[in-house]
């Protein structure tokens, strides 16, 4: 989302505004955005904003484990020490990388990556995605009602990426 707002205290008309805002900004920036998948912040979400999401085009509600934790400004060693913490196999580490703290450090994360033999991947590259909808262009109206997935880092390998993997449901 655009300014990290808890999407359940929203109107529909206020989530497709943080919506297409941080769709835009990824775009622009590295050149596609993050559909099917979106982290609420917080990882608060209900059956409303998971509609509003679908609508949108993020049908697959995507939650991690492990975090930065750099939603605030926080000492470069704190950041360090955060992924030195949770970037392991098979987890979905969150972080905010336009944030000054975490770029630089960037370096430092990179190197932990590697020295754990890790591979980055994307999500696409470890779900099957043949189970979602499919992912409309992103919307000029309000949006309706379509079907939500969540996923949930139980179901993500970041070392063996392969589509075998099956997105699933999070009650809401």
């Amino acid at each position: 989302t655009w300014s990290h707002r808890d999407l359940t205290r929203l109107s529909e008309r206020e989530i497709v505004t943080e919506i297409r805002q941080n769709e835009q900004f990824l775009t622009n920036t590295y050149g596609s955005g993050g559909r099917p998948f979106l982290r609420p912040p917080y990882g608060t979400h209900n059956r409303r904003v998971d509609r509003t999401l679908a609508a949108l085009g993020y049908p697959a509600v995507t939650m991690w484990w492990g975090s930065l934790a750099d939603s605030t400004p926080e000492p470069s060693a704190q950041i360090v020490a955060n992924a030195e913490k949770w970037i392991l196999p098979q987890r979905l580490v969150i972080g905010h990388a336009n944030h000054p703290g975490v770029l630089s450090v960037m370096d430092q994360i990179v190197d932990i990556i590697r020295e754990r033999n890790l591979q980055p991947v994307h999500l696409a590259d470890i779900f099957d995605l043949s189970q979602l909808p499919a992912v409309p262009p992103l919307p000029t109206g309000t949006p309706t009602a379509t079907a939500a997935s969540t996923i949930t880092p139980s179901t993500c390998s970041s070392t063996s990426p392969t589509r075998s993997r099956t997105p699933t449901a999070h009650p809401t």
